[in-house]
């Protein structure tokens, strides 16, 4: 087995990344044989796929770049405005708006539509609710639509919350043979 020249050297380029180059070159007279050249051509592709498993050639999943989330001081309100504490008076009348919509024009209960119009009564009430500006008001609405058969039924909500701040709303809706139960649920949080 030929012994390795003391003269080999490996040389590389301190570029940027995109530029970096590996270069395995002879000074004097011997070329190098045996094994010694196919370690270099190894160690060279190790280097090029480090180089292309780190930042260099990573490619992007998707073209849109995520954007930075702004960051809001803290305000330290502890307890809301008087305007923008939860009323229930102020609340029941856009509730009452939304039903109308809703269920003003339905005759019957129809079985396969409850479940849709349940859930775009709920999203309307919410949507109505959000508009008259508690915005630091995590709403809540609970619909229920039902079959009037002159059965008895009974509804009750509990919640764990501060009562000087937060709040709740709940009206009700007969038509027919239809009955609404809407209660929004506005709870403050810091």
């Amino acid at each position: 087995m030929a012994e390795e020249s003391p003269h080999r050297v490996r040389r590389e380029s301190y570029l940027p990344p995109e530029r970096s180059r590996i270069s395995l070159g002879a000074l004097g007279k011997g070329e190098g044989s045996g094994m010694g050249g196919f370690g270099a051509l190894t160690m060279m592709k190790r280097k090029i796929s480090k180089w292309r498993m780190t930042k260099g050639g990573r490619s992007s999943v998707s073209s849109k770049q995520a954007r930075p989330q702004i960051k809001m001081e803290n305000t330290f309100r502890l307890e809301p405005n008087d305007e923008q504490r939860f009323c229930v008076h102020r609340v029941k009348q856009p509730i009452e708006d939304s039903i109308k919509l809703f269920l003003a024009q339905t005759n019957t209960y129809n079985v396969k539509k409850c479940s849709s119009v349940c859930k775009f009564l709920a999203d309307d009430v919410k949507r109505r609710i959000k508009e008259l500006g508690y915005t630091r008001h995590k709403i809540v609405v609970n619909v229920v639509l039902g079959q009037e058969k002159q059965q008895g039924i009974e509804y009750a909500t509990r919640c764990l919350w501060n009562i000087e701040h937060d709040n709740y709303a709940t009206v009700t809706f007969r038509h027919n043979d239809l009955f609404a139960v809407v209660s929004v649920f506005g709870v403050y949080y810091e």
